[in-house]
């Protein structure tokens, strides 16, 4: 069996775009050789990759879909062969600029080898994640009249669906799986000269599929640096979004803005715009349940993960508050409730459930919240609660 597979990124940040790396992945019995001698040739800019990355990628990716049980140790990948060319995107010549390739092209690589082998396992592939894009900030403190430096780890994008569920939202990168986190907000407001106006889930940007990937981050930043502040960009994911798998769709572009004070909105590395899709199907009322358990989010930056099987557009849904919700309103809400209790944890059933904030001296209830676990037309009649059975002053949520 033969797959190829290639996967673009965005550019170099000098003359060359749309650069490519091809996995051509082959099996044989037990054995597995991938082979990335047709990628594109290596470029002036820093995201070329070394010998020794290229190999790490490759593994990462065959980890990713081996079975969970099976150790990650040297017999798991002695099947693995991988096959380079000397001077292309994946190995660069000795002195070529390699700065940014544990990010990228490692996401790429990664992506290439399980789009194709996703055709022979896919219910063990997941979607793209999110691309690596930074921007690092140098000024002068106001507060202080000292310099700064300030690199930017919020509103990290999303991960990929799989045939386990939905992508996790602003996880971050593939190469890192959700192992590099962003900061405190409230800290870096206090050591830098800054103002998070905005930092929340981005509506709309997973990719959609009968499961979807994780949404990005959407976030608006107020730089206060006394005079002019600098900022520098590098990364991934403004043209190209996170791949979509096994026909969901791709995750929506990373979309940065400068508003500089007196000068016109400024779209930072804005090339062009990809998106692709096809196949499958998501339930509507899954989507709608999904949505009012509050697992998409709301609107800027952060690329997202692609998802795994085409399904609706969330970003044309609306929230709306009502005090007269219908029979069928409410039976589509506690349905999904019910439904997600029951698959976190094996339970279905109205009980009462209570936090509750105590002085830790006298054991005085002081405060807290008082609820169901589930709501009453969200269970089978079996499940439903008696008639005179009575019902807590908090309401059935």
């Amino acid at each position: 069996m033969a797959i190829i597979a290639a996967r673009q990124w965005d550019d170099d940040g000098f003359e060359k775009t749309d650069i490519v790396v091809r996995a051509h992945v082959t099996k044989r019995g037990s054995d597995v050789t991938i082979d990335l001698t047709e990628s594109d040739p290596q470029v002036t800019g820093f995201i070329n990759s070394s010998h020794a990355n290229t190999q790490s990628a490759v593994a990462m990716a065959f980890a990713f879909l081996l079975d969970p049980d099976i150790a990650k140790n040297e017999g798991a990948f002695r099947p693995l062969t991988v096959k380079l060319k000397e001077g292309t995107i994946v190995w660069a010549r000795e002195g070529a600029p390699v700065t940014m390739c544990t990010s990228h092209c490692s996401n790429e690589i990664i992506e290439a080898i399980i789009v194709a082998l996703a055709q022979a396992c896919p219910d063990r592939a997941m979607g793209g994640w999110g691309r690596r894009l930074r921007i690092a900030l140098n000024g002068s403190d106001p507060r202080t009249g000292r310099r700064f430096i300030w690199h930017m780890f919020q509103a990290r994008p999303g991960g990929g669906g799989s045939a386990a569920g939905d992508g996790y939202s602003t996880i971050g990168e593939w190469h890192s799986a959700g192992g590099i986190k962003f900061g405190s907000i409230e800290v870096a407001e206090a050591r830098f000269p800054l103002v998070f106006e905005t930092h929340e889930y981005r509506c709309g940007s997973a990719g959609a599929g009968q499961y979807r990937g994780g949404t990005g981050g959407d976030m608006r930043l107020r730089v206060e640096a006394d005079g002019v502040a600098m900022a520098n960009t590098a990364g991934e994911g403004v043209v190209h979004g996170a791949r979509g798998i096994n026909g969901g769709h791709d995750g929506a572009p990373h979309d940065y803005t400068l508003l500089a004070p007196g000068a016109a909105p400024r779209k930072l590395k804005k090339q062009g715009d990809q998106r692709a899709g096809s196949a499958g199907q998501r339930d509507p009322c899954a989507v709608r349940r999904r949505w009012r358990l509050g697992r998409p989010g709301a609107a800027r930056a952060a690329g997202n993960g692609g998802g795994q099987a085409r399904g609706p557009d969330l970003s044309d849904l609306v929230l709306t508050l009502t005090d007269a919700p219908t029979e069928a309103d409410e039976t589509i809400v506690s349905t999904g409730l019910a439904d997600y209790n029951e698959q976190k944890t094996g339970y279905r059933d109205w009980r009462p459930v209570a936090a509750l904030l105590r002085d830790p001296g006298t054991g005085e209830t002081l405060g807290g919240m008082i609820g169901k676990t589930s709501h009453r037309s969200g269970l089978p009649a079996r499940n439903r609660p008696r008639p005179g059975h009575r019902q807590s002053p908090a309401g059935d949520d």
